[in-house]
């Protein structure tokens, strides 16, 4: 416990030198910061056999982890000093809402949450941009597809739970699958305008005009121009930056 305190003011040194304006620290300075801060956490560093296992067995569908591999993204502390150097990978539990983190694939990091408050992933030019959003909650990361401070928010929060094979059969009917499957679940939040006041919203018709019905002409127009779309994420996401205009 002490070592990590002594670790953890280390690197809140090397954060403040980027915060209050004052020269960079070398790339070294950095490093060793990290290297440390790392070896202090030993009991969430795992290897070999504990190493998190991204592929599924052939016959589970889907993917407790965002991704199916390592990949590429940033990082910011609690005090925004930002880690996002090439040398570390990336993956993000959908289950556990845990973040891992490691350099050369055989060393894995399981960053504490609250060490963290936001992070961006990227997969193929594609960001996935995750923050504390201490207004909905304290704890969880959730997922930025819409960020705007003056005008609408939208942010979504990934479940992720194992339904385990329930085939049954009695010679005449078959019901279930005979495969595991990881079934992801989403939450929406829209913050309004002022960042005082969120809510949670469905991806439903009377969700949707209920939560927003003080933008009732807005809501009846973008409505009229996409009622061949379905009320989906993309549908949702559309209207706020609709909104926002």
């Amino acid at each position: 416990m002490g070592k990590r305190v002594i670790i953890l003011a280390i690197l809140m040194v090397v954060f403040n030198t980027i915060t209050d304006g004052q020269e960079e620290p070398s790339p070294v300075a950095v490093q060793n910061a990290m290297q440390d801060f790392t070896q202090s956490l030993g009991s969430h560093i795992n290897g070999g056999s504990f190493m998190p296992v991204f592929s599924h067995k052939e016959d589970t569908k889907g993917n407790r982890y965002l991704f199916d591999g390592w990949v590429h993204g940033a990082v910011i502390s609690a005090n925004n000093f930002v880690l996002d150097s090439m040398n570390y990978l990336f993956n993000y539990d959908k289950m556990t809402h845990h973040l891992f983190l490691t350099k050369d694939k055989k060393k894995v990091i399981e960053v504490q949450n609250e060490e963290f408050k936001a992070f961006t992933l990227i997969q193929e030019n594609q960001q996935f941009v995750f923050v504390h959003v201490p207004l909905i909650n304290q704890t969880d990361f959730f997922e930025e597809l819409v960020k705007q401070s003056e005008k609408y928010s939208l942010y979504r929060l990934i479940h992720t739970r194992i339904k385990r094979a329930d085939y049954r059969t009695n010679g005449l009917f078959e019901s279930g699958n005979d495969y595991d499957e990881y079934v992801d679940n989403y939450d929406y939040y829209v913050i309004f305008p002022g960042g005082r006041v969120y809510k949670k919203i469905l991806l439903r018709t009377k969700s949707i005009k209920d939560i927003l019905s003080m933008e009732h002409s807005k809501i009846k127009a973008y409505f009229s121009d996409h009622w061949e779309n379905n009320v989906d994420e993309a549908f949702l996401t559309g209207l706020i930056l609709y909104l926002n205009q």
